[in-house]
């Protein structure tokens, strides 16, 4: 299926993805608009603050400041 079809074509794809049928859409348009790479990255970034805020590897920084930082990178 290609992601051009109409709305009637959806319903199979949201049954094959296991998600609702409304939410089709935004699945659709995540695809477009985002890349594995910078998702990979994202979450890559995710942990590895949530390693930092709990003391993992932390230079002791406040949660704010690290929070600062994490989205710094993520929009980078």
């Amino acid at each position: 299926m290609t992601f051009g079809q109409s709305s009637t074509d959806e319903r199979p794809l949201a049954a094959a993805i296991g998600v609702n049928f409304y939410f089709v859409k935004d699945y659709i348009t995540a695809v477009r608009n985002y890349k594995y790479e910078g998702i990979e990255n994202g979450l890559l970034l995710l942990h590895a603050y949530n390693l930092k805020s709990i003391g993992v590897n932390s230079t002791g920084a406040e949660d704010a400041s690290l929070l600062k930082e994490l989205v710094v990178k993520i929009m980078a």
